[in-house]
């Protein structure tokens, strides 16, 4: 089944008092959740985190699919000060990165994740990540641009619609001003008509 990318990011980590820079495919449908491809010191190291590997982590705290999911993206993404990521080499080929999760009142921290790396080959350079944002900014400045047109058409067509809204009051004031003066003209015929009636019987009972 071919994999769709729901989403990728890159985000800035600090490991260990140290910077690191990680790049993470949201994918699905697949096997596994996200990909990960992480630089730090001119190493660079690649997993997956399954979904298998979540479904462990997700029924050991007690979490629903939705809630877990919600929370790997925001301790990776790195919105929350309550997660710390920690990254540990193993060998030369082979490491481990994890996120945990800080209580609050407290120095204790909680396991949230983890996922088994190795070193690529091709290893992600600085370069490829400068490309990679400026691919990132290209997309995004042609989404404004999209945004920016749809919102000169919602304008144009606001201001014709406020025109024409005025035109209709206008025929609206100016239909009640019409009808208003031809109620008053009737209502003064009818009144004149009602005297001319009073006066024939006043005529005809003085005779």
């Amino acid at each position: 089944m071919d994999c769709e990318v729901v989403e990728s990011s890159l985000v800035k980590l600090s490991i260990s008092n140290k910077n690191a820079f990680a790049k993470i495919l949201w994918k699905y449908p697949a096997d596994y959740l996200f990909s990960i491809q992480i630089l730090m010191e001119n190493q660079s190291w690649s997993g997956q985190f399954s979904y298998d590997n979540a479904k462990v982590f997700q029924e050991r705290l007690r979490k629903s699919k939705v809630e877990y999911f919600s929370e790997v993206q925001d301790a990776l993404k790195q919105t929350n000060e309550i997660y710390t990521c920690l990254l540990t080499i193993e060998d030369s080929k082979t490491a481990k990165f994890c996120w945990k999760k800080s209580i609050s009142e407290s120095s204790a921290v909680i396991l949230q994740g983890s996922v088994n790396l190795e070193r690529d080959t091709n290893e992600l350079t600085k370069d490829e990540i400068i490309d990679y944002l400026l691919d990132q900014n290209k997309n995004l400045q042609s989404i404004i641009d999209e945004y920016k047109q749809t919102n000169d058409i919602l304008n144009s067509d606001l201001d014709k619609s406020t025109a024409e809204f005025k035109k209709l009051v206008d025929i609206k004031d100016s239909l009640e001003s019409n009808l208003y003066g031809k109620f008053i003209q009737l209502l003064n015929s009818k009144k004149r008509r009602i005297q001319l009636l009073e006066g024939n019987i006043e005529n005809s009972n003085a005779l």
